[in-house]
């Protein structure tokens, strides 16, 4: 009996009282509030811009009135396609080669002594905008390696 009282009283003692910060009952409320605001932040300006690319006037900033001649003027140019079509052809190779690296990099991870280190340098570059880290690249290949900008310095 005395072994049950004093596993009983350890229990007591581990827990947290009811009154700290961590037993708050509005962190639930807190979390998903925040959660909300923090993805209307990231996908309001994108959406703000697709309606301002129906606006006659876009680079106003108020989407009034509303026209479709830009795209019309677009579509009926046909110098854009051309270099859109190269970066199609440059994502989906790409991806693809992304897609194989992944591949035998996650499936070498768990055999790896070293798998945190892995899994950082992997998720490193995710915290530099992508335009920087594409820019930065090309300098330095074309400093050392003596890459023009072209289709292949795209692709590396």
């Amino acid at each position: 009996m005395a072994l049950a009282d004093n596993v009983g009283s350890q229990e007591v003692a581990l827990a947290s009282p009811k009154g700290t910060w961590g037993h708050w009952s509005g962190w639930a409320g807190l979390a998903k509030w925040g959660g909300w605001l923090l993805i209307g932040l990231i996908y309001f300006p994108l959406f703000w811009l697709a309606l301002l690319s129906f606006s006659e006037h876009p680079l106003s900033g108020l989407p009034y009135p509303l026209s479709v001649d830009n795209y019309a003027a677009l579509f009926k140019d046909t110098r854009w396609m051309k270099p859109f079509g190269a970066s199609l052809v440059v994502a989906t190779i790409v991806g693809l080669v992304s897609a194989l690296v992944a591949t035998f990099v996650g499936r070498e991870i768990p055999r790896s002594h070293n798998g945190g280190t892995i899994v950082l340098l992997a998720l490193l570059p995710l915290f530099v905008p992508g335009m920087s880290m594409g820019a930065a690249l090309f300098i330095f290949l074309r400093s050392f390696l003596g890459f023009k900008l072209g289709f292949w310095s795209m692709f590396l």
